[in-house]
C-alpha cells in the first residue's frame, strides 16, 4: 500500500491507518515530508483525528492542544485542536494560549496517530515534548484543605 495526500483526505480511516502501518519510515517521509505537502497532510490528519480516536478515552477530556512538527528544534508546522465533550476539532483560528503543546517529528506524529507508537512511551524516550499546565479535575477543589486546617494530610471523620 502507498500513502498519499488523497488517501489521507478521502480514504476510510481504517484504510489510512492500514496504509500507514504497512509503509516504511522512508515511504512515509517520501510521501508526506516534502515542503509542498507536509502542511496539508498534517492538517488532513488532524481534521480527521476524531475518526482515529477512541471515544471512551476522550470522555471527560477538555482543552486545546497545539501540535508542533519539528525538525532539529525548528517548528515546521503547527496547528491547534480542541478536545471537548468527546469530540476533536481542528481550530482554524485558535484564541489564546493552548492548554498543552506537543512537539515531535512528522514521522512520530503519524506513527502515534496510527496507533503504532504510544505517546506516553515516546515522551519517556524523549521523542515527544509536552509543555502545559495541569488542570484540576472538576469538583476536586472542594476536597482540598488549606494549611492549618484539621485533616491536612489525613482523613478526618
Amino acid at each position: 500500500m502507498t500513502v498519499d495526500l488523497a488517501a489521507l483526505t478521502d480514504a476510510d480511516a481504517h484504510d489510512v491507518v492500514d496504509s500507514i502501518l504497512a509503509a516504511s519510515d522512508e515511504e512515509l517521509l517520501a510521501a508526506l515530508a516534502g515542503d509542498d505537502v507536509r502542511g496539508e497532510a498534517f492538517r488532513s490528519l488532524l481534521s480527521r483525528l476524531h475518526e482515529y480516536a477512541v471515544p471512551e478515552r476522550l470522555a471527560g477530556v477538555r482543552g486545546d492542544v497545539r501540535i508542533e512538527l519539528v525538525r532539529r528544534d525548528r517548528v515546521l508546522e503547527a496547528e491547534t485542536i480542541r478536545i471537548a465533550d468527546g469530540a476533536v476539532v481542528l481550530l482554524e483560528q485558535p484564541q489564546g494560549a493552548p492548554d498543552v503543546v506537543l512537539r515531535t517529528s512528522l514521522l512520530r506524529f503519524v506513527r502515534i496517530v496510527s496507533g503504532e507508537r504510544n505517546a506516553g512511551l515516546e515522551y519517556l524516550r524523549g521523542a515527544l515534548d509536552i509543555e502545559g499546565r495541569r488542570r484540576p479535575r472538576a469538583g476536586r477543589r472542594r476536597h482540598l484543605r488549606g494549611a492549618g486546617q484539621p485533616g491536612r494530610g489525613r482523613r478526618t471523620p
